[in-house]
């Protein structure tokens, strides 16, 4: 276990946070300033002119000519990640892009809100300290330990950089981020995929092609499948808890077929596998022992600790359970059983790595990288460069904005979330904190806004104590009585309904005690008490589904907002309310 956190930094850490941060600017500086992003955009034509003249030797002349660099977004650098999509796409317009050379992958946000997808360009940043990793064997057994349930999908397409006489430069994959770092963490190069499909990775139980069936329910069926002829199992690993809930749910639907299949081995036959079943089913024997094991047991919802019983050695589930994802974690511990740990994975986002499980066993407690320049917006402030403090000048207890400066050519990027410090590290000084919530997305009323943690927090609250535990939600403006409220989507694990007659005004007085400007919009007859819909059963693995069909998500990066906009999926989604309270 690490050691409390600070809560505040004594004179030498905060010397040496402050010289690792200065040294780590200005290397970022040197590598990325004469990038063709940095050379012709017009958000940073006053870091350019402060540059004139300096000798880029100078540290601190880069570190005051950094000063003038004023927030950036998305909206400047779409212009120049457009250009690996152009075909053909040529090296001259992409090569030196945002940092030396070409990137070694492309990655997509999540598109959580409905919008379009945001692009970025990730470098390999190896190439000019060592020798790039190596696409064997070797490197992947190295990266796993002991038996894994590896549930990741590893799907991409193909960016082919050429040159004036389109000869081929580089493949690069295009890909959301989780299954871009998953890739690069067993150094899998796409010119060898085809040749490995029907290979377990060392340490895994699936076949590699596991990781490419586009489908939800099937994928996970089939590495839940595979998982449950692995006894061994020690490890399971995800990019979000909510994704074992839903793996054990469907194996729970289809557990006498799985257990019939493994007792044959005949495969089974599933939604969007043809192309791939010739792969899987190579590696899967009949075994008769294991399923009569299986039947002892007997089905995951029938059985309290159901993880522990089929995989007796599995110690830890590794995934993202924070934020929206924290509300999957009783559930998932139900089926997991006490013996089993749930560790948090890390905090990243589509723009960069931010941060590492300070102490795995907190989900929401992350220590800041220092490979990367994080800086903090306060913000009780002004949204400006003013407001902006380094690392060494942020306090425990306060909640900032974080904004990016990274080696992959990103400058004051703000993505969007608001974080808590809760300490520092102890042997370094790094700021530790905690996910708070995304800024500027919460539903708002003529008087009043309410946040994405102030929606959570309220159902999260009630509904045990009312209509029972809440598996996943999402949250809508319910205009289709008037006046408009929250219209809070909630499908449960379990429905009691002890005191469910309650459950509205009892979401509307916790609402008030964190937005007490909602009575005035009460009494004016401009707002009425929430309501609470619940979906039916599935609802939510039907929703990540649909966003695979519908083109708006990678299968490695599905979340469900916190606040839903998009019209037809809430059009959708009403279709499936089975009672509103």
């Amino acid at each position: 276990m690490p050691r409390p956190p600070c809560l505040s930094l004594s004179p030498d850490l905060s010397q040496q946070l402050e010289v690792h941060t200065k040294e780590t600017l200005s290397r970022i500086i040197k590598a990325n300033a004469n990038s063709q992003y940095a050379q012709t955009t017009p958000e940073l034509s006053e870091f350019r002119a402060a540059l004139v003249g300096v000798d880029a030797n100078i540290d601190d002349r880069l570190l005051e000519a950094f000063r003038r660099v004023h927030f950036t977004s998305y909206e400047s650098y779409a212009p120049f990640f457009a250009r690996f999509m152009n075909q053909p796409c040529r090296q001259a317009a992409v090569d030196n892009l945002f940092a030396p050379g070409l990137p070694a992958y492309l990655t997509a946000s999540s598109s959580t809100s409905g919008g379009a997808s945001k692009i970025f360009a990730r470098y390999d940043h190896a190439e000019a300290t060592g020798p790039q990793k190596q696409p064997d064997l070797a490197r992947r057994s190295a990266v796993a330990k002991g038996t894994t349930a590896f549930i990741w999908y590893l799907g991409y397409r193909l960016v082919c950089v050429t040159d004036e006489k389109n000869n081929l430069v580089k493949k690069i994959t295009y890909s959301s981020g989780t299954v871009a770092s998953r890739r690069d963490d067993l150094a899998l190069h796409p010119d060898r995929d085809k040749d490995i499909m029907a290979t377990i990775l060392p340490g895994q139980t699936a076949p590699y092609a596991a990781a490419f069936i586009n489908n939800w329910r099937s994928f996970l069926v089939v590495h839940g499948l595979f998982a449950m002829v692995n006894k061994p199992v020690e490890t399971m690993t995800m990019a979000f808890i909510n994704t074992l809930v839903d793996m054990i749910r469907y194996v729970d639907d289809e557990f006498d077929m799985l257990v019939d299949c493994i007792e044959t081995g005949v495969f089974p036959d599933l939604e969007g596998i043809a192309h791939l079943r010739c792969h899987l089913e190579t590696k899967f024997p009949a075994n008769p022992e294991r399923a009569a094991e299986l039947r002892t047991i007997g089905r995951p919802s029938a059985c309290p600790g159901w993880c522990g019983l089929v995989w007796p050695h599995l110690r830890k589930v590794v995934a993202i359970a924070s934020g929206v994802f924290a509300a999957s974690v009783p559930q998932a511990q139900r089926f997991l059983g006490p013996n089993i740990e749930i560790h948090a994975r890390g905090y990243a986002a589509s723009e960069g790595w931010i941060g590492s499980p300070y102490d795995p066993l907190n989900l929401n407690q992350f220590k800041v990288t220092r490979k990367e320049i994080i800086e903090f917006l306060d913000v009780s402030r002004e949204e400006s460069i003013s407001s902006v403090i380094p690392a060494w000048e942020v306090e425990v207890g306060k909640r900032y904005e974080i904004v990016m400066t990274t080696r992959d050519g990103l400058w004051r990027y703000r993505i969007g979330d608001v974080i808590e410090v809760c300490g520092f590290g102890p042997s370094d000084g790094s700021p530790i904190i905690s996910f708070v919530e995304r800024r500027n997305v919460a539903v708002r009323f003529a008087d009043f806004v309410t946040t994405e943690k102030q929606l959570t927090d309220a159902i999260l609250s009630v509904a045990p104590r009312t209509i029972g535990q809440v598996f996943e939600f999402t949250v809508i403006v319910d205009s289709r009585v008037l006046p408009p409220t929250y219209g809070y989507l909630v499908e449960l694990v379990n429905e009691t309904e002890c005191h469910a007659e309650l459950a509205s005004q009892l979401m509307l007085e916790t609402l008030i005690e964190t937005v007490p400007d909602l009575i005035l919009s009460l009494d004016r007859g401009k707002f009425r008490k929430p309501s609470i819909n619940i979906v039916q059963p599935g609802t939510f693995r039907e929703f990540r589904q649909r966003k695979l069909e519908t083109g708006g998500s990678s299968l490695g990066q599905i979340k469900i907002p916190v606040v839903l906009t998009d019209e037809a999926s809430i059009e959708w989604i009403l279709t499936k309310v089975v009672k509103e309270l």
